[in-house]
């Protein structure tokens, strides 16, 4: 899952890095998730491209974005562990003025196939599943090392993030939910530079 031919240079790792942490309340929620002590954790997905979007847009860094989404990877599958880290984030982070989401990966397999009908298979860690995220923008996350620095997981590259490229990543995602998901974000970033499903 983590060798592709995508790569991502120090240059494109240090520019995503310097562009994300202009936003206060990016930083504020990453720096801050250590708190809640949770295994293999990430601040993944959509809120990171769409904060370059912005940026590449001129708009305020925070247009348009639903969520920060906090992901990890516990083997104790059972909703009451889950449910603990997402009233804990709640409280770490009420302030905040997006909403902040957590979901332990490890237990998506049980609930995936009630809300988008189709069954999936367990997944074997965090970075197992944002293997599998919906696009190729926002198969990504970043997380802190022991060593307090930031480390970047983004197997499939950088490059179509900084151009604005959207493709689907059909590992998981149906035909309709991509194109849900990408309409939407066409009309927030009109920029985008959408690849049709097929």
């Amino acid at each position: 899952m983590t060798s592709n031919t995508f790569t991502t240079t120090d240059k494109q790792k240090k520019e995503l890095v310097n562009i994300l942490f202009k936003s206060p309340e990016f930083v504020e929620v990453f720096f801050n998730i250590p708190k809640l002590k949770l295994p293999n954790w990430y601040l993944a997905s959509g809120s990171i491209p769409q904060i370059i979007w912005n940026l590449y847009h001129e708009y305020p860094l925070n247009n348009e974005i639903k969520d920060f989404d906090i992901v990890y990877f516990d083997e104790d599958t059972s909703y009451k562990a889950e449910d603990y880290f997402i009233k804990k984030a709640k409280t770490l982070f009420k302030h905040i003025p997006i909403n902040v989401e957590v979901k332990n990966e490890a237990r998506v397999h049980l609930w995936y196939e009630k809300k988008f009908g189709y069954k999936v298979k367990p997944y074997k860690s965090t970075e197992h599943a944002i293997y599998t995220f919906p696009t190729n923008v926002s198969a990504i996350g970043l997380t802190l090392k022991r060593d307090k620095k930031v480390k970047l997981y983004a197997p499939y590259g950088l490059s179509d993030i900084f151009a604005m490229v959207v493709k689907p990543n059909k590992i998981l995602v149906k035909k309709e939910n991509y194109e849900k998901r990408v309409t939407r974000w066409q009309k927030a970033w009109p920029k985008l530079i959408i690849t049709p499903w097929e």
